[in-house]
């Protein structure tokens, strides 16, 4: 009978990964796409199943092929498990309602860069996790050290942000979506710590670091979509319906624009409704059509 392998134990962390990820994209399809919440949801998961591709690909490398081989994969797949960390903060901005494309590019930028030094220091990328030691003269673990620290850091940082939201939201069922992903988020960086801590009991290989440990925060993003999705709450009906409206609509707080749908952004020649927000109405009204006075009043 054949021993039981690491590679063994990564297949069956990818069966499980793609167990529930699969479900969880295919539930997707019946939200609203425009949702920047979802879009960051399908790029965690896509992330979460790249992770555990990962991990199968270099442990099958490290015992069937070379040192080399599998650090060299382990660089240029890097991006497999690269994407799942920027995309989980991608999703508390959505959260937040801060996922603009600035913040977007410097959640994704660091990532991107750290991609890009491990395929420029060949000798700076280890592979203890695999029990894969580099061959190279002098080599070292620095760029697997910074991602981690930098992972942490950036961690802390954005479920703080998230935390805080929460705690100053005051709609209810918004509170209660991020203090959810909050839990997610929270319990999947202990349960990483903890499987760190075994590591080193158990050694090189054990397969539950990856992953399966972000399992609380794909199913805590589930849920709160399941509870609180565009799509399915009346709430999010009845918003989608005013923004697929063809009459112009704003939501005023004083004269200023607090909200405005597709069609109005259109009437005022803005292209976009954020662009509309926090501008005073009768500025936007062609000054040619209507007397100032009358454009103060439509306002």
């Amino acid at each position: 009978m054949a021993a039981i392998t690491p590679e063994h134990y990564y297949l069956l962390a990818l069966c499980f990964t793609c167990a529930y990820v699969l479900p969880f994209l295919i539930f997707l399809g019946r939200f609203d796409q425009s949702d920047p919440k979802i879009k960051a949801l399908h790029r965690m998961l896509l992330g979460v199943m790249g992770w555990s591709l990962f991990d199968l690909i270099i442990t099958h490398m490290a015992q069937k092929h070379s040192p080399e081989t599998a650090l060299t994969a382990f660089r240029w797949l890097g991006f497999l498990f690269l994407l799942y960390p920027p995309a989980s903060f991608e999703l508390i901005l959505a959260l937040l309602e801060r996922d603009s494309r600035g913040m977007r590019l410097l959640v994704y930028a660091p990532y991107a860069g750290l991609y890009l030094w491990g395929l420029l220091a060949p000798g700076q990328v280890g592979g203890s996790t695999f029990g894969i030691s580099n061959p190279l003269p002098q080599a070292n673990e620095i760029w697997n050290e910074s991602f981690r620290l930098y992972s942490l850091v950036a961690s802390v940082f954005f479920l703080s942000w998230l935390l805080a939201g929460a705690w100053r939201q005051s709609l209810p069922e918004k509170r209660r979506e991020m203090l959810i992903i909050f839990l997610g988020g929270a319990c999947s960086g202990l349960w990483i710590m903890a499987a760190r801590r075994l590591l080193t009991v158990m050694g090189p290989g054990f397969p539950f670091i990856g992953s399966l440990s972000v399992v609380f925060t794909c199913l805590a993003a589930f849920l709160g979509a399941r509870l609180y999705g565009r799509v399915l709450s009346p709430q999010a009906l009845y918003q989608a319906i005013l923004k697929a409206s063809p009459n112009g609509l704003v939501r005023l707080r004083g004269q200023a624009v607090e909200w405005a749908n597709q069609a109005m952004a259109q009437m005022t020649g803005l292209g976009r409704p954020e662009d509309l927000e926090g501008r005073l109405l009768a500025g936007l009204l062609d000054p040619t059509a209507h007397p100032d006075g009358e454009r103060r009043g439509l306002a």
